[in-house]
């Protein structure tokens, strides 16, 4: 998320009492007794995912009693119930203003809706009613009691350690990034044949065959990189002569095979253009390099990340009192928020894998 739909989704927080923590890039509170989470959507810009965790008597919500709120307000959609965790989409966009009235409007409908039926706040791991906060475990967010986030948190930190523990398997990576580099080689032809500029699909060799690596390879290490990007190079000459070679058979009325072994004399002879065609085959390796870096950069970090745990806290919570939320069409909603935003709680864990 940008700086400035970060500061958009803050200003709409403040409005209706909620708080934006900054190292989550998400927004919680406490409105009228249920804790509330607002995080970013990877997939969309526009749509956010309101998160909240109610019983109702013990038990666990009922999806399809949520379902109708979705016509009931065009801000809702995309309803799920995970256990006791409910999710919605909600559309904030526009600027802070129209950002603000699109959240106030989607709570004002859940929470009127969940004390009209009696629904009540709750961990959503165990449903246990009290002592319920926002947390952040690997920058999800989840909607615990004090007692189920010590689990979660070791139960993410010993998945983090199993997955370090995996021994790069190279026979079987081999196989992936020659299947990768054959889809990268099967774009590269295609989009050339269409008529674009094949320098682009070099982003796809490079991301598929360093993607099929890891997959069977299980772990993206050093010699899965060198074997990845010499695969690479192999594969985008091969494809991007195939291109060409194809062009060639048709313009001169012979086959294919016979078209790529005489390539390179048809360059030397001049019935090719070398400009056009080695400074569009540089074009490709460039767009592969391009996509090839940050691939194996994003895997390195991956394999090495931390797994940080922390209770949602705000960054510019006031010290004063609580604040309330402006009121609603229909129901006001006064927010309490969920700690007290005089000495937050850093409860911060950096567990090494």
């Amino acid at each position: 998320m940008n700086k400035s739909q970060m500061a958009k989704l803050a200003a709409a927080a403040g409005v209706n009492g909620l708080m934006y923590d900054p190292n989550a890039e998400g927004v919680f509170g406490n409105v009228q007794g249920y804790t509330v989470t607002v995080m970013p959507n990877a997939n969309n810009r526009v749509y956010y995912m309101l998160s909240l965790s109610v019983s109702r008597m013990g038990m666990a919500p009922n999806p399809a009693d949520f379902k109708p709120l979705e016509k009931m307000n065009k801000v809702l959609s995309g309803c799920t119930v995970q256990r006791f965790r409910v999710n919605f989409l909600v559309k904030l966009s526009g600027n802070k203003d129209k950002m603000a009235e699109g959240l106030r409007s989607a709570l004002d409908t859940l929470i009127t809706f969940l004390r009209t039926n009696g629904y009540t706040n709750c961990c959503e791991h165990c449903g246990r009613p009290e002592g319920v906060d926002a947390y952040t475990v690997s920058g999800n967010a989840y909607l615990l009691c004090e007692p189920c986030f010590g689990q979660v948190s070791e139960a993410a930190a010993q998945q983090n350690q199993t997955k370090m523990q995996k021994q790069e398997q190279v026979l079987p990576g081999i196989v992936g990034a020659l299947i990768g580099s054959l889809i990268g080689a099967v774009v590269i032809v295609i989009v050339g044949q269409l008529g674009y500029v094949a320098a682009v699909s070099g982003l796809v060799m490079a991301i598929c065959t360093l993607k099929g690596y890891e997959m069977l390879g299980k772990k993206l290490g050093t010699p899965g990189v060198i074997i990845s990007c010499v695969l690479m190079l192999l594969m985008i000459f091969l494809a991007y002569q195939a291109d060409w070679s194809i062009t060639a058979a048709q313009f001169y009325e012979t086959d294919f095979f016979t078209a790529f072994r005489a390539m390179m004399d048809l360059i030397k002879e001049g019935y090719v253009d070398s400009g056009d065609y080695f400074g569009g085959l540089a074009q490709v390796y460039l767009f592969a390099v391009i996509g090839a870096v940050p691939t194996i950069i994003a895997m390195a970090k991956g394999a090495k990340h931390m797994v940080t745990t922390a209770k949602m806290r705000s960054a510019y919570a006031p010290v004063s009192t609580p604040v309330s939320a402006p009121a609603a069409a229909s129901v006001q909603m006064p927010v309490q928020p969920a700690s007290s935003p005089t000495a937050p709680q850093n409860v911060e864990k950096d567990i090494e894998k």
